[in-house]
């Protein structure tokens, strides 16, 4: 219900009816909803998520919870070699990198390879991400270089509250 539930928060009516690709980047998982002709036609979870690049930067002799921190402030998914620069990592910098992209890589192609092949050529409303790992600087051109689909498009997600009229309920 859950990916069903984010679909409706998320995703147009144009992108539903023209086909898509919903990919929820979760910490533990990644979500993956295959929507054409306004029908869910194919949904996956696919047991790779972000904290799997934490776990990855932690293999290098670092305390998880400074993995974590370090992710979230310096790892990209993908990196042009005109964006390095020297910073106050403690981490060899190339290595850091290669680690976060090499995870992000398997977990796209992992997405791309999970898609029915009769849907590839059909995604006219393009990839909508969402979810922690969508947060990641550079998604979209990882995503852009492991799928060659050029629309690629992060959808923020809000909650939604909802009041209702009876006072039972509110109770």
């Amino acid at each position: 219900l859950s990916p069903l539930a984010l679909a409706d928060s998320v995703l147009t009516d144009a992108e539903r009816r023209s086909g898509c690709v919903l990919v929820d980047l979760g910490a533990g998982t990644t979500t993956v909803c295959v929507y054409y002709k306004n029908i869910l036609r194919y949904l996956v979870v696919i047991p790779l998520g972000s904290h799997n690049i934490t776990k990855d930067i932690a293999s290098l002799q670092i305390d998880e919870q400074e993995a974590e921190k370090l992710k979230l402030k310096y790892a990209s998914a993908f990196t042009d070699i005109n964006e390095i620069d020297k910073d106050d990592r403690t981490v060899e910098e190339s290595k850091f990198i290669t680690i976060v992209e090499a995870r992000m890589q398997e977990i796209i192609e992992n997405v791309w390879c999970q898609i029915p092949s009769e849907y590839t050529d059909k995604l006219l409303g393009g990839i909508i991400l969402t979810g922690g790992g969508a947060n990641l600087k550079n998604i979209e051109s990882a995503f852009r270089r492991y799928t060659h689909v050029d629309k690629i498009r992060i959808a923020k997600t809000t909650l939604q509250t909802i009041i209702p009229d009876n006072t039972a309920i509110n109770a």
